[in-house]
């Protein structure tokens, strides 16, 4: 799989090293919820009851942790694939769960 996808090692040490496992599952259901709705932070916010302050928040901590930019769709789709690989596999590719 990291031949297919090379973020994955990426992804997992740095969200270990960064995020507490605690934090690990808000910020993935963050990123997840922006994917699934394309950014859309009052979706973000209904279906994960929080406010879109903390939304914003959320997604510029993960951009900078992962030293990515979430409006560029290559990086999104990449994200949404190692995603669904992990979920499809149960593989965790990114090191933490909800």
């Amino acid at each position: 799989l990291q031949t297919l996808f090379p973020y994955t090692t990426l992804f997992r040490s740095i969200f270990d090293s960064f995020f507490s496992p605690e934090k690990r599952a808000d910020y993935r259901k963050t990123l997840e919820l922006y994917l699934k709705y394309s950014g859309n932070i009052q979706k973000i916010g209904e279906e994960n009851f929080i406010h879109r302050n903390t939304i914003v928040y959320r997604l510029k901590k993960i951009q900078e942790v992962l030293k990515v930019d979430l409006s560029d769709g290559d990086v999104c789709c990449a994200l949404r694939l190692a995603l669904f690989i992990q979920e499809m596999s149960g593989v965790n590719m990114l090191n933490f769960r909800l």
